[in-house]
């Protein structure tokens, strides 16, 4: 895991961010259903760089971007977060994947001292429902949401973690 690192993302990361959010790779998996403009992209970034607390990075693989993680829904009263990530590269390591989505619940835990998380996946999402599980997620009941893309209805399940389940969980979790 040493070769892999998180940056804060940057003005200079923008355009390969977006190329990646809006390749039919990610796109399909994300819960909003509209390409990003550049412009909605630009304004994001700019609401989001004046903050102190750093919750947009780049994953890096030897000092490569290939990655971004995110971190919406974000209650700092409750210290609750919803943690997004995705490769946008494709020409990456084999445990890249399953490294990213580790050090997008390490760093929640870690750096942002939250106490739970929550994300939505689509039920479809085999590859990322078996990562979250394998990471600790548990399935909310009743917390089904619908989704419409590509004109078609699309069910994301609601999963959580706590931060004292991801420190007992994570002990068994070899990388």
């Amino acid at each position: 895991m040493e070769e892999y690192s998180v940056r804060p993302l940057e003005e200079k990361d923008l355009r390969l961010v977006l190329d990646w959010r809006n390749s039919e790779r990610v796109h399909s998996k994300m819960l909003t259903d509209h390409k990003i403009t550049w412009e909605e992209h630009l304004a994001w970034f700019q609401r989001s760089k004046d903050n102190p607390v750093k919750r947009n990075l780049v994953f890096c693989y030897q000092g490569r971007p290939i990655g971004y993680i995110g971190y919406t829904e974000y209650d700092d009263v409750n210290m609750v977060c919803s943690p997004g990530a995705y490769l946008g590269e494709t020409d990456v390591p084999i445990d890249a994947g399953i490294t990213l989505f580790y050090i997008a619940v390490e760093y929640a835990f870690a750096e942002l001292h939250m106490k739970s998380l929550e994300t939505s996946v689509f039920k479809s999402n085999k590859q990322a429902m078996r990562i979250d599980k394998f990471l600790g997620y548990k399935e909310v009941p009743g917390k089904e949401e619908v989704y419409i893309k590509n004109g078609k209805e699309e069910i994301a399940l609601r999963m959580s973690m706590s931060k004292a389940d991801w420190d007992k969980h994570k002990q068994a979790i070899i990388l």
